[in-house]
């Protein structure tokens, strides 16, 4: 469920350019099986992305001259092919991953050693190919488009293609979803099959509601990632596979989540079961050395108990069922205790990632916690319904939940940026600037306003000129297409 507001004006953006872009789009990422040269041994099986790193780097006839030398039977030679492929795609990479890592471990360090190396080695596109990727990972969105449209410009086939690849990805970033796709194109036509292109292009066609693509894309890069690769993980459980599903898209390596959420819970029984029983017997014994016997103060215990099951900072799922145990005992002790159903309802959106249908009990308890105790705890329930609601895409909801929010607390800045969002997704430029510039006046604290100053409220009010006081919108559009950004101007509502 993406922003609407940014789905809209991408929409209108490819309503000009979609003809050149559907085109590349459909001839960028046609599979190279089919020039293989039939023999004995069949390329059906491997991957068409590593067919494209072998043939473009000169290994593919070496592969085969040497799968007949060890006279590899024909169903081994899958095997064979993609453990020698994807040794070298490693080999070949290394460099750029040892970038990413660093980039991520520790964002300001790895930006000053390659900001440093840039310098020192002026004119080296690897140099600023690093810089630049280092400044997008840091967010710093015009300086990173900057060094990779010089990259792009000096040296294209770099990596393979990772100077397209990363200016599509700060493009996407900036809303801007032609040259995203133009980019992630240019990719796929020098390396087919390129799992992370398909990944970030089908990203981009599903956010502007390009369906059909964006299945096709999802669909490519399931076939072409490596098996258990902790991209293809996070991709199984993204929405797009729940959104493309639930609209009629087959997506072959997308996790079914009700199975997961039932093979979770059945390995987990053994432990689960020990874990509950343990639980439930901490509270009798913590009962009787305080001398609780009333339900009513059992039933807050049971609710003290359960947030002790998620205060380490790396909890599996079974601390997560049985805090939700312990919120069970909770409301069956005291089931007119508001506080008991909004902390289940907290507790089951936050592990809708591993449930089917999880969001919708979350929402249900939110709606029974607020029914108890409309004013409860300070506004917090309605907001939570709110952010609820719009994983459903259900706008008025949200609106009259966090509007409610917003009465009892007018001066949480947290309610304010997310009445903020809401608005946008309703069309509501000015309300939604209104918002912003109130949070703002609310002097949240330092991460978090700095964080919403370019975030994406911010960036789609910069795109209407209508930029809040707070908002970074001159610092994160520096660099932006000129050409492609006034036809993202929203169409008036």
């Amino acid at each position: 469920m993406r922003k609407l507001y940014a789905a809209v004006a991408a929409a209108f953006y490819l309503a000009v350019f979609a003809p050149v872009v559907l085109a590349q789009a459909n001839s960028a990422d046609v599979s190279t099986a089919a020039a293989v040269p039939a023999g004995e041994y069949n390329p059906a099986d491997i991957p068409p992305f590593l067919i494209s790193f072998a043939k473009r780097h000169d290994f593919h006839g070496k592969l085969l001259e040497d799968a007949k030398a060890l006279k590899l039977p024909p169903a081994g030679f899958a095997q064979f092919y993609e453990k020698q492929t994807r040794a070298r795609l490693g080999k070949f990479f290394a460099p750029y991953h040892a970038v990413l890592d660093a980039a991520q471990r520790d964002y300001s360090g790895a930006y000053a050693l390659y900001f440093s190396q840039a310098a020192a080695r002026p004119g080296d596109p690897e140099a600023l190919l690093f810089k630049s990727i280092t400044a997008f990972i840091y967010k710093r969105y015009g300086e990173a488009l900057e060094g990779l449209k010089t990259v792009a410009a000096q040296k294209p086939e770099l990596y393979d293609g990772l100077p397209y690849y990363w200016r599509g990805k700060v493009y996407a970033q900036l809303d801007y979803p032609g040259d995203a796709v133009a980019d992630f194109n240019a990719v796929l036509k020098m390396l087919p099959g390129n799992p992370a292109a398909l990944n970030a292009r089908s990203q981009v066609f599903f956010d502007i509601g390009y369906y059909s693509h964006a299945a096709a894309d999802l669909n490519g890069f399931f076939k072409n990632e490596e098996a258990e690769s902790p991209a293809r993980r996070l991709a199984a459980f993204d929405e797009r596979c729940e959104t493309l599903r639930y609209k009629g898209y087959a997506i072959a390596g997308c996790a079914d989540l009700k199975a997961e959420g039932e093979r979770i819970a059945q390995t987990a029984v053994p432990t689960l079961s020990s874990a509950t029983a343990a639980a439930w017997a901490d509270v009798e014994r913590i009962a009787s050395q305080s001398g609780i016997a009333d339900n009513k103060a059992l039933s807050v215990l049971c609710q003290t108990q359960s947030a002790e099951y998620l205060r380490a900072p790396d909890f599996p799922v079974r601390r997560f069922k049985t805090a939700i145990y312990l919120m069970d005992k909770a409301v069956e002790l005291d089931p007119r205790r508001a506080a008991a159903y909004a902390r289940r309802g907290l507790l089951k959106f936050r592990l809708a990632q591993y449930r089917a249908g999880a969001y919708a009990d979350a929402l249900a308890d939110l709606r029974a916690a607020a029914a108890l105790d409309p004013g409860a705890p300070g506004g917090w329930v309605w907001h939570m319904i709110a952010v609820v609601c719009e994983k459903y895409d259900e706008f008025l909801q949200a609106r009259s939940a966090i509007d409610e929010a917003a009465r009892l607390n007018p001066k949480n800045p947290y309610f304010r940026h997310e009445r903020a969002r809401v608005l946008l997704l309703e069309g509501d430029l000015p309300g939604a600037q209104a918002e912003m510039d109130r949070f703002f006046s609310l002097n949240p604290d330092g991460a978090y306003a700095a964080q919403a100053a370019s975030g994406p409220e911010c960036r789609m009010l910069a795109l209407q000129d209508l930029g809040a006081g707070g908002c970074k919108d001159k610092e994160y559009f520096a660099g932006a297409n000129p050409v492609s950004r006034p036809a993202l101007r929203l169409p008036p509502w």
